[in-house]
């Protein structure tokens, strides 16, 4: 009766372990990789080279521009058919060349990494492990050397205030991915033109993607806010600066010449705008 027992204890607990397998196994996610996940997409470039510089140099020599000049009536249609002529000349003499581009590709890597990575493979394949080894070498201070030359170029893009170059290396360092949105609704993820309407989701959202960015370059760079005061300061005085500007008549100054007259603001909304931000800061700088 024991011997019974125990076999049937035996062969209850192999499919409670059965059991649990399945039900564990249906709860783990299945994973796909990111290459398999995505398409590669083609991208048509423009092949530049010392040859093709010179064709173009010698075309643009020996062109007569005064007979664009000559045949065409006014300022616009003259700039329109020179820039067409430029064009033509340009698929004339501009090599074009297809390349995939593949949904796992890293920002840093280059034509010379991904000949290296193909020179070792080739090597390694045909037996040649030595060289092989040795070309590993080389491919990763390849490596090393595009780390540093991108990495340097996202802090020349925080240095130089050149903003649309700094959040399209930030979208590619965190992988941020703009969320489509319902009709009728706000999309939280909407690029902010001059950061003064921004919600308190959206600056957690910004000061979190800035810190990630400084810790991955190793650079404390200049706080958003203070690029977004400087930023708005700028313009506004080039506004004030010129006299044919439409939004000139919104900056005028008190009798005292040395603060601007603030605009009457009905809403919140408007309050947040360019023009009265600016004339605010102005006022209190």
């Amino acid at each position: 009766m024991a011997e019974r027992s125990t076999k049937f204890d035996c062969y209850s607990m192999a499919a409670i372990f059965t059991l649990a397998s399945n039900i564990l196994g249906e709860q783990f996610p299945t994973y796909v990789r990111k290459l398999n996940a995505q398409k590669a997409r083609k991208k048509t470039i423009s092949v530049w080279n010392d040859d093709v510089a010179a064709r173009l140099s010698g075309c643009f020599a020996s062109t007569d521009l005064d007979m664009f000049v000559r045949n065409c009536s006014d300022i616009n249609e003259l700039s329109d058919t020179v820039t067409d002529y430029i064009k033509f000349c340009e698929e004339m003499i501009i090599e074009k060349k297809t390349i995939k581009i593949y949904p796992n590709n890293k920002p840093w890597i280059t034509r010379e990494v991904i000949e290296a990575a193909r020179r070792k493979h080739q090597l390694w394949v045909s037996g040649n492990r030595h060289e092989a080894k040795r070309c590993q070498v080389e491919l990763n201070d390849l490596i090393k050397r595009s780390k540093v030359v991108y990495r340097n170029k996202i802090e020349r893009c925080f240095k130089e205030n050149d903003s649309k170059s700094t959040w399209k290396g930030l979208k590619t360092i965190t992988g941020y991915k703009k969320k489509p949105s319902n009709a009728g609704e706000r999309n939280d993820n909407a690029d902010v033109v001059w950061g003064q309407s921004c919600t308190k989701q959206e600056k957690k959202r910004v000061n979190r993607i800035e810190r990630k960015a400084n810790r991955t370059i190793s650079y404390t760079t200049t706080p958003w806010k203070t690029t977004i005061t400087t930023t708005i300061q700028k313009q506004a005085n080039k506004i004030i600066r010129e006299q044919h500007h439409p939004l000139k008549d919104n900056y005028s100054f008190m009798p005292s010449g040395r603060r601007l007259r603030l605009l009457k603001c009905n809403t919140t909304r408007y309050q947040n705008t360019f023009v009265p931000s600016s004339i605010r800061l102005i006022n209190s700088s």
